[in-house]
């Protein structure tokens, strides 16, 4: 009985220090989101480390809205703790859910992902970082 316990501490541990580590865990019935305006599927996008991945991500739905994770460890804490759900627009300063939000890479970065309230919001945002 001892060993058993031993085994599954460690087992948890180990899925533990691996979480988001790279390998996206595959999906049996693969739906892929619709394409935001500016090219981004919401099903890509790991919403506990907000970066962009190269396959479709587990979903999880949270009263109606579906959130997506990478790992066993980040569908845990989409499910668990809901403020891996909600985002800060960086112009309006509103609190959006992560579900509906408008995506999009942040500048300079090819995989960093921020969420806006609106394609407006979104615009005035990269009017100011174009600049």
């Amino acid at each position: 009985m001892k060993w058993s316990v031993v085994t599954l501490l460690l087992g948890v541990s180990v899925l533990a220090l691996t979480s988001c580590s790279g390998q996206e865990q595959p999906l049996v019935n693969k739906v892929d989101p619709p394409i935001q305006e500016n090219g981004l599927r919401q099903g890509y996008v790991c919403m506990v480390d907000n970066s962009l991945k190269d396959s479709l991500l587990i979903p999880i739905v949270f009263n109606g809205l579906s959130y997506y994770g990478c790992c066993a460890p980040c569908i845990e804490l989409l499910e668990d703790d809901t403020t891996y759900h909600y985002a800060t627009d960086p112009v309006s300063g509103k609190i959006i859910s992560k579900a509906t939000a408008v995506m999009a890479l942040k500048s300079g970065s090819e995989s960093e992902v921020e969420y806006f309230e609106s394609e407006s919001t979104l615009k005035q945002h990269q009017s100011k970082t174009t600049r």
